[in-house]
């Protein structure tokens, strides 16, 4: 009889054990899912805020034509747009007020429309786009530790 005890306790802790390690896997799979999107976001952000300050300023424009154009900057912003949407739809916590508004601001700040303008004061354009990049990755650094 104590023979069968010791095998069902040790049947239950197999099976209490599994489950675990079943969860503990899954669990580590999807933070780092999450942790490389927000990675990669956030690369995009640097992107973006580089080309577009090349693009509204046209300091740089004659290094790298491409990275300083309006349609380079344009497509960035739908990149990030839509890894932003994917971010949401897959994990949640993306979408708050807080980081739309701040999202808001950076891809204005970013692609305002702007472009053809000569800029009187490049300092201050870039300085918006960096500031306003540096909040939105901020807001999502946050968003992301929600999730732990």
């Amino acid at each position: 009889m104590l023979d069968a005890s010791f095998l069902l306790g040790g049947v239950c802790g197999a099976l209490f054990g599994g489950a675990i390690a079943i969860w503990r896997s899954r669990y580590s799979a999807k933070s780092a899912d999450l942790t490389k999107r927000v990675d990669t976001v956030m690369l995009i952000i640097d992107a973006l805020a580089d080309s577009s300050s090349r693009a509204r300023t046209q300091l740089g424009i004659e290094k790298d034509k491409l990275i300083s154009s309006k349609s380079y900057c344009v497509a960035l912003q739908a990149r990030l747009e839509d890894a932003m949407d994917r971010l949401n739809k897959d994990f949640g916590n993306f979408s708050e007020s807080e980081l739309t508004k701040a999202f808001i601001e950076f891809t204005k700040a970013c692609t305002g429309g702007k472009f053809d303008e000569t800029c009187a004061q490049p300092e201050v354009e870039i300085r918006q786009i960096l500031i306003s990049g540096g909040k939105l990755k901020d807001l999502l650094a946050k968003a992301r530790m929600k999730h732990y």
